[in-house]
């Protein structure tokens, strides 16, 4: 049998360490805030390590508690090696790394300052280093806000972090009501960073904590519509700034918060508002003019605020460079005059608010109709709502789709307003125009209580108009029903004319009987719609109030004596 050589190198020596079994695999990484299951004990009393399969490991020190929560961080790190430079808190914000204990760096001395003005007690060393102070103090707050306390700084954490740093910055003067308010914004969404900024942007402007603490409130109301958006932070911030606004009466800056708050997403009208309420030439005006102007201004209709506003942008701008008291002249003579478009029924706006007559009889024929345009003959219908029958003339052969289109346009009338009608003509020809008006679709006599149609209105206007110009010419009916009832009603409704400074329309302008059928038709064509009505009102409060004891004695029946 063959003997196998004999080495000349002398057998290996196996180490018990060799010997041991193999480590089990790194622990998968765990996320902030999950259990770390493994364990890491140091044998008792003064004994050396010992590996796994019970060899001792002579001359390894000891592990302090320092030396463990540096293990433990790194098994969180799923077992890699711990980094020591901490990562930008840029990349912690959008969760894709965690700063922790053992790491150093920018990033740690920015968490430290964020976290002493937080609150963090004791005082934090902003030595860049996340020691043992350091991650107490995340876990204190971890606790406080309901996160997981792993003592570690996600993107959640950071969010929390940046959150109270942002509530200890508020200004100390603000009051602590006011702050509240802020801090309960900042607290709805952690991780909205722009909101944060936004409002705590807003809370250190210049001149915000000089406003009331109502005002400041409306201020931040404001600013809920749309905090993201860069432009109203802006306008509020110029709006606060403002000396001339700051040192109007707490009651028109009120006002014209809420008429910012109405426009908070329309650039154009709070630019414009903006603009109005920030000119010394507005500041100069007596608050009854300011109120005026805000309400006339403010309101969110397209029959009288959206042409104003645009007339008003105009007329600041050419006001731009001229002195303050120039400014509230052309201020006062602008709102005196009102240069902006008329007003025109929109489409629909008497929708659902028709009521159909019960019963149309006829046609009979009238060898002499009731015209003063022409003379002819007539068909005569009896149109009936209830008890009232209304007699209407129309030329003899007019089509009875006219006739329909005439009789539909009283159905716009509440039944007081038709109580006092006593019939209804369509004239053969149509009245002359006056200059700067289109042909007239209908007319009243006050008197009689007749009202009169013309072709060409009748054939122009689309059916909202037509009913809108029949409220009209009730109204000249009801207010001289109303001189009846009350013998001061014309020296009420003219002195109620000039509080209110405002005019309803253009037609207004012409005399008080045309300013009452205006304000009129604005009441009923809005009767039906609480914010508007109430929008109107304010606009018009003088003359609303007189339309309301109208309304009473409509309803009493008094106006069809």
């Amino acid at each position: 049998m063959a003997i196998p050589p004999v080495s000349s190198q002398p057998a290996p020596i196996t180490s018990p360490v060799e010997l041991a079994a193999p480590p089990p695999p790194p622990p998968p990484a765990v996320a902030q805030g999950a259990a770390d299951t493994s364990s890491f004990e140091p044998a008792p009393g003064n004994q050396p390590m010992v590996l796994p399969g019970g060899q001792p490991v002579a001359g390894t020190p000891l592990p302090d508690e320092s030396l463990k929560a540096d293990v433990a961080a790194a098994r969180l790190s799923g077992g890699k090696p711990l980094n020591p430079n901490a990562p930008p808190l840029e990349y912690v914000e959008k969760g894709g790394a965690v700063v922790q204990r053992g790491q150093s760096g920018p990033s740690v001395s920015a968490l430290q300052d964020m976290l002493n003005r937080a609150g963090a007690s004791p005082k934090l060393s902003a030595s860049g280093t996340y020691d043992a102070n350091t991650e107490a103090a995340v876990k204190a707050l971890q606790q406080k806000h309901k996160l997981p306390d792993d003592g570690r700084v996600g993107a959640d954490t950071l969010s929390r972090i940046r959150t109270e740093d942002a509530k200890a910055s508020l200004p100390a003067s603000l009051d602590p009501s006011v702050k509240k308010e802020i801090a309960a914004r900042l607290d709805f969404d952690p991780k909205d960073a722009a909101t944060r900024e936004a409002y705590v942007a807003l809370a250190k402007s210049r001149g915000f904590d000089s406003l009331g603490v109502a005002q400041q409130k409306q201020v931040i109301g404001i600013l809920d519509v749309a905090p993201k958006d860069a432009a109203l932070a802006g306008d509020l911030k110029t709006l606060v700034a403002t000396d001339s606004f700051r040192s109007l009466s707490p009651s028109i800056q009120k006002l014209a918060l809420e008429k910012l708050e109405v426009h908070a997403t329309d650039p154009a009208a709070r630019s414009t508002l903006t603009r109005l309420s920030t000119s010394w030439g507005f500041n100069k005006l007596d608050a009854h003019q300011q109120s005026v102007f805000l309400n006339q201004m403010g309101g969110d209709d397209a029959l009288i605020s959206a042409p104003a506003r645009k007339a008003l942008d105009a007329k600041l701008t050419a006001l731009e460079n001229k002195r303050a008291d120039e400014q509230q002249a052309g201020l006062s003579t602008f709102l005196k005059d009102q240069p902006w478009p008329d007003w025109a029924t929109r489409k629909g706006a008497w929708d659902q608010r028709t009521t159909p007559p019960d019963s149309v009889k006829g046609p009979a024929e009238v060898a002499k109709g009731p015209f003063t345009t022409a003379k002819g003959a007539a068909d005569r219908y009896d149109v009936s709502w209830g008890s009232q029958q209304i007699p209407v003339f129309v030329p003899r052969g007019t089509p009875p789709e006219k006739v329909k289109s005439l009789i539909d346009t009283m159905g716009a009338l509440p039944a007081p307003n038709r109580a006092v009608i006593t019939e209804l003509v369509m004239e053969p020809k149509d009245l002359p125009a006056k200059p700067g008006y289109a042909p007239a679709g209908f007319d009243a006599n006050g008197d009689t209580g007749r009202v009169r149609a013309f072709p060409e209105g009748l054939n122009k206007y689309q059916p909202d108009s037509r009913m809108s110009a029949m409220v009209h010419e009730s109204a000249h009916i009801v207010d001289r029903k109303m001189k009846g009832v009350d013998p001061n009603w014309d020296a009420k409704w003219a002195a109620a004319k000039e509080a209110d400074i405002a005019k309803p329309s253009q037609r207004a302008k012409d005399s008080d009987a045309e300013d009452f059928a205006e304000t009129y038709l604005l009441y009923k064509l809005h009767q039906d719609d609480p914010k508007q009505i109430d929008m109107y009102r304010a606009m018009f409060p003088a003359r609303f109030k007189l339309i309301e004891e109208v309304e009473a004695h409509a309803q009493s029946g008094a106006l069809k004596k």
